[in-house]
């Protein structure tokens, strides 16, 4: 794992590996960026922050995977979700996440 934001993500993000979206493998950023070629980015940005997660704030994110899902293909979805570690856990915002996207 490239960075410690990266450790602190992947408990709840790991959820997504069994999905068709794409986890951020082939970034810089793995578990830090989700999504997939059809999302549109702020939509799915602005749906996730009207949940109102205590210390969770979604931005929009476009990247294009080199390896893995979507590989070669630009991504819209998210990065982060930026946290305020002391209002919330890491896993707390995966299930939710997972809901919303698929």
């Amino acid at each position: 794992m490239p960075t410690l934001d990266t450790a602190f993500l992947y408990p709840g993000t790991c959820l997504i590996e069994g999905t068709n979206l794409s986890e951020g493998r082939g970034t810089a950023k793995p578990f830090e960026l989700i999504g997939a070629p059809f999302i549109d980015a702020p939509a799915l940005a602005d749906r996730l922050n009207q949940r109102k997660l205590a210390g969770v704030h979604f931005r929009p994110a476009y990247f294009t995977p080199t390896f893995s899902k979507h590989q070669g293909q630009l991504c819209g979805g998210h990065t982060g979700p930026s946290f305020r570690p002391h209002d919330t856990s890491p896993g707390r915002p995966g299930p939710r996440h997972l809901a919303r996207c698929l």
